[in-house]
């Protein structure tokens, strides 16, 4: 139960600090950041393809 206060506690702090007008939230994912994903999950998933076939 305690866990669980103290959960909500933290969860009350960020949501109060985001609300503050001075924060800045991170940016937003753009097209090379969905291409570096892509190609990070592809080179794994032939990795594990090659890691398999051993």
């Amino acid at each position: 139960m305690q866990e669980q206060n103290e959960f909500e506690r933290q969860l009350e702090e960020r949501i109060a600090a985001m609300e503050k007008s001075g924060y800045q939230f991170p940016a937003r994912f753009n097209r090379k950041d969905y291409v570096s994903v892509a190609v990070v999950a592809a080179l794994c998933l032939v990795l594990i393809v090659m890691g398999g076939a051993l």
